[in-house]
């Protein structure tokens, strides 16, 4: 993992554009796994940091939220409301979008997320955390954000 996120920050270096203040990591994390690898591309980055909460939080219950809720929600294609829907991202050039996988794709309140704030003309990374596999996740946040540039993203397998 820690040899993934080096290669994205070298990347972004060599670009010559990277700066700890145009850098942000956006994510959610019901579990903590997706939380953790967060935390590691901003100590690795210096980037700012910014946690997508729900309005009405998740339940604690495993069960209840992957086998109820969160099946519900993408079998309605729901879009769960965001605890806050104000932030400005505007002077981020790039952003880090990360969250777990649900029901082999990105939990719908980053489908929230993507649809609220206007990615365009910024570099997107997306990341995200799994048990059994990223499947679709990343391209999730790829097609969510059409109108900005992407950079390769990273999947890591449960707490890795």
């Amino acid at each position: 993992m820690k040899k993934s996120i080096l290669l994205i920050v070298i990347m972004l270096a060599a670009v010559g554009t990277m700066q700890a203040s145009n850098i942000l990591v956006a994510y959610f994390s019901w579990g903590g796994n997706t939380k953790a690898l967060a935390e590691e591309i901003q100590r690795q980055t210096g980037a700012d940091i910014y946690r997508i909460e729900p309005a009405v939080p998740y339940p604690t219950d495993y069960n209840t939220l992957a086998y109820t809720i969160a099946r519900n929600e993408k079998e309605t294609n729901a879009r769960p409301a965001l605890k806050e829907t104000n932030q400005d991202f505007s002077r981020y050039e790039y952003i880090f979008v990360g969250c777990p996988v649900w029901w082999f794709d990105a939990p719908m309140i980053m489908h929230t997320f993507l649809e609220t704030y206007n990615f365009a003309g910024k570099t997107v990374i997306p990341f995200c955390t799994y048990y059994t596999a990223a499947y679709e996740t990343l391209n999730d946040i790829v097609n969510a954000t059409p109108n900005s540039n992407h950079l390769e993203g990273l999947g890591v397998s449960g707490a890795s």
